[in-house]
């Protein structure tokens, strides 16, 4: 009896809201999920990654480890992790001819525009968060061959912080909320996006299809 040895997939960022929902929900048996945090992997350690992932041999790489959300975010942490740490996981996976798999955000866009953004439309993000992101995407593209970016934005879901689950628990505790009403954005259930990245992973890996690879909005 021949024996199929399984799949192994790489999530970093594994304690964030996307990464837990990932290594969370239910992979192929063929698939073996191995989940990397910060405090296994930093992904802004060119040294660490090399050691780290060269040791685990995986099958392909789902990146999700993020940082600045939030407004004030340190500018130098935020280009160090959303896009000069893609030069190395990029270069790996280019070197070891394996799939990498990212996430980016709405933010890479200015949100002018009055119709939904396509994947090609112009970027023009106004903060830091979204010009690091925008820079992550353009050192994927631009290194690993095998390469899908996802695109996505307002991650709601039962784990991590996040806006929904906000206006949730603050409902239960306050009579009276206050809340900007100028920003318009589209919620996306992060079990949806978990869902969509394992097809696509698993599509990719066994039948890849040359047009499968590259850029994807992916939203509620």
């Amino acid at each position: 009896m021949i024996v199929k040895q399984k799949k192994k997939i790489i999530i970093t960022g594994a304690k964030g809201q996307l990464g837990a929902s990932l290594c969370r929900f239910r992979w192929p048996e063929s698939y073996f999920i191995y989940p990397l945090d910060h405090s296994q992997l930093d992904i802004t350690d060119m040294d660490a990654i090399e050691k780290v992932l060269s040791a685990l041999k995986p099958d392909c790489i789902v990146n999700t480890a993020v940082y600045g959300m939030g407004e004030g975010a340190d500018t130098e942490k935020s280009f160090q992790t959303n896009s000069l740490a893609l030069l190395s996981l990029a270069s790996f996976c280019k070197k070891n001819q394996i799939p990498l798999i990212h996430f980016s955000t709405d933010y890479v866009f200015d949100g002018q525009q009055k119709s939904p953004y396509r994947e090609q439309d112009s970027k023009n993000p106004l903060n830091v968060y979204g010009s690091s992101k925008y820079a992550g995407e353009l050192i994927v593209q631009h290194i690993a061959p095998l390469h899908i970016i996802l695109r996505t934005s307002w991650l709601y879901g039962s784990l991590g912080k996040n806006f929904m689950r906000w206006i949730w628990e603050s409902s239960h505790m306050e009579k009276e909320l206050t809340i900007i009403n100028d920003q318009i954005g589209c919620p996306t259930n992060v079990l949806d996006v978990a869902e969509t990245t394992i097809k696509m992973v698993c599509q990719q890996l066994e039948k890849p299809l040359a047009e499968g690879w590259g850029l994807y909005h992916l939203c509620g």
